[in-house]
């Protein structure tokens, strides 16, 4: 009996310190792993009553990937930029992040290599650009500009040109009127619209499509040669349309600037010319932002206004 009653106590005794030795890894853990983590998710959405910024969980990551450009390791800096813009989005290091993004990914796209998702395309007998770019659903400025090109005739079997898929659309924050860029779902560079005026009866989220594209010579009116000088300061307007409808939902341009008058002293300057006119309506870009966008957006490129 005295022996059974030692091993229930032994027992016991092996039960109680067990349970002690749980008790006391759990405690650990919540005081060194839980409480570290909620205290750093605590700093970050409380601001310190100091007046001293949050703490940027982000930064360490923009760091290592301006790093590793510098280093001239360009693919593996961008990507580390990118998995910022995903882990971290609220940094605020990604409003860099996204400049130096696009600025990487545009220049991959025009470099004359086979680079940035460009396919190198070997011309064939009886080509030519208006056919290669119907055929392989790119466009005749994108064509031009990638190669360099100041003809639309002169090709030769077995001549190299690089096409570029045009495989972009465009997402427009109406209420930051922010535009951006994006390639196959991912982003590839944003821009700031100057102003967005829609029609009273559009509704947001609106699903927009690309219509038309026009490029006019302000000389003679008409339509500019993607290879010539003139195509530069030609008037580039994308006209944009609902998906499935024909009828012209919104436009974008730059902004109709008013023409100078004369100014006598009795007559106040203009204010604000550099502003689209209060009865336009449509998404106003700067001439530069609108000369990137434009060879990068085809017929039936998908447009998508949110709020």
């Amino acid at each position: 009996m005295a022996i059974r009653a030692q091993l229930k106590l032994l027992l016991f005794l092996i039960v109680v310190g067990v349970a002690a030795g749980t008790i006391a890894v759990a405690v650990w853990a919540y005081q060194n792993i839980l409480m570290h983590d909620e205290a750093i998710a605590q700093q970050i959405a409380t601001p310190p009553s100091d007046g001293r910024p949050p703490p940027d969980p982000g930064a360490h990551h923009f760091v290592e990937a301006i790093d590793l450009i510098q280093g001239g390791k360009l693919d593996a800096g961008r990507e580390g930029l990118y998995k910022l813009l995903r882990q971290f989005p609220r940094s605020p290091t990604t409003a860099e992040a996204k400049r130096i993004i696009g600025e990487m990914n545009l220049d991959n796209l025009y470099a004359m290599e086979a680079s940035g998702g460009k396919r190198d395309y070997i011309v064939q007998p009886g080509d030519n650009l208006t056919a290669i770019a119907v055929k392989h659903g790119t466009t005749l400025d994108s064509i031009a500009r990638v190669n360099g090109l100041t003809s639309l005739t002169g090709l030769q079997p077995g001549d190299h040109l690089f096409l570029i898929p045009m495989n972009f659309d465009l997402v427009v924050d109406a209420s930051t009127k922010i535009v951006t860029l994006m390639r196959e779902g991912r982003f590839f560079r944003e821009y700031r619209a100057i102003e967005l005026r829609t029609r009273p009866n559009m509704k947001i989220p609106a699903a927009l499509e690309v219509a038309t594209k026009s490029a006019i010579n302000p000389v003679d009116g008409k339509a500019a040669n993607p290879t010539s000088t003139a195509f530069l300061d030609a008037e580039k307007r994308i006209v944009l349309s609902y998906k499935n409808s024909p009828a012209a939902a919104l436009m974008i341009s730059i902004p109709t600037v008013a023409k100078a008058i004369p100014v006598s002293s009795a007559t106040p300057p203009p204010l604000n010319t550099e502003l689209p006119n209060a009865e336009a309506t449509g998404l106003f870009l700067a001439p530069e932002d609108l000369e990137e966008i434009y060879p990068l957006l085809r017929k039936g490129s998908s447009v998508t206004i949110v709020q």
